[in-house]
């Protein structure tokens, strides 16, 4: 039904469709229209991971998915690429995705950037230990990186990002803002944690 000239316009077209199929909500099969497709394409800017991003994030079965699209499509053009920040459009995304509704934002940072320390060391990082490692109740990291599932797999019990552009995100201040934190601060937190247990 769309031109697929693009490898990008390809990709979402195949999850548009994969979406209309299988979510819960009964998707209009003319969903989205041209419109639409175009000002997605001209967000991605022919960047795959842009695109595949955002596959995973409307995907979710227990959101709207229009509604989704709808939302990330709200992020251009003012927080479009310039020289001075030519990820943009990804940061708005990332910003996106790791607020959702009814989440621990300062719990979900601390996660992520306990990962990022602790990765550097052994590779991974298990759901479990991260729920050891700060009290939490059993499952609670687990619950929280779901909800961010675009951007972590979990698949093997672990936190492992998608991309490394999430850690680059994430360990710069400007791109950040709420999401930043020093790794200093965080080995801290972690020291202390374990002093604690």
């Amino acid at each position: 039904k769309y031109d697929t000239s693009s490898d990008v316009r390809h990709l979402l077209c195949g999850e548009f469709e994969n979406i209309r199929n299988t979510h819960p909500l009964a998707i209009p099969e003319d969903w989205p229209d041209e419109d639409t497709l175009s000002k997605l394409e001209t967000f991605c800017s022919g960047n795959m991971l842009i695109a595949s991003t955002i596959a995973k994030h409307i995907e979710d079965k227990k959101q709207n998915p229009i509604d989704l699209l709808t939302n990330v499509l709200s992020l251009s053009p003012s927080r479009g690429p310039t020289p001075a920040n030519p990820f943009a459009h990804l940061d708005g995304l990332y910003t996106l995705i790791l607020h959702p509704p009814d989440t621990d934002v300062s719990l979900t940072k601390r996660l992520l950037h306990t990962t990022i320390v602790l990765d550097s060391q052994n590779g991974t990082t298990r759901l479990t230990c991260l729920d050891a490692l700060f009290g939490l109740a059993p499952g609670t990291a687990s619950s929280i990186a779901k909800r961010i599932s675009p951007l972590v797999d979990t698949s093997k019990g672990c936190i492992t990002f998608r991309h490394k552009t999430l850690r680059d995100y994430l360990l710069d201040k400007y791109r950040s803002n709420d999401l930043y934190c020093p790794r200093a601060e965080t080995s801290m937190d972690i020291a202390i944690s374990i002093s604690e247990r």
